[in-house]
């Protein structure tokens, strides 16, 4: 089922692109995660690192940078 099918199932709802610098806890956990062995066991986190709090912080109160923003995408 191809993305946009979801989507129109789903009411077309808005779909808003956030460029990766946009997501900076998901890219600091990425640069973490690109440093760990590879074992078969997981790292479950039960608090944030400090590092990203003010990232958390910020996305929670809805701070958006208009140059990592590209805009809702509307499927007709």
């Amino acid at each position: 089922m191809s993305c946009r099918l979801m989507l129109r199932k789903l009411g077309n709802p808005v779909v808003v692109h956030n460029f990766q610098q946009g997501n900076q806890v998901a890219d600091f956990f990425c640069k973490i995660g690109s440093h760990l062995t590879s074992t078969p066991q997981s790292n479950v986190l039960l608090t944030p690192p400090e590092a990203v709090n003010d990232y958390l912080k910020a996305d929670n109160e809805g701070v958006l940078s208009s140059n990592n923003y590209l805009g809702p995408l509307v499927i007709s």
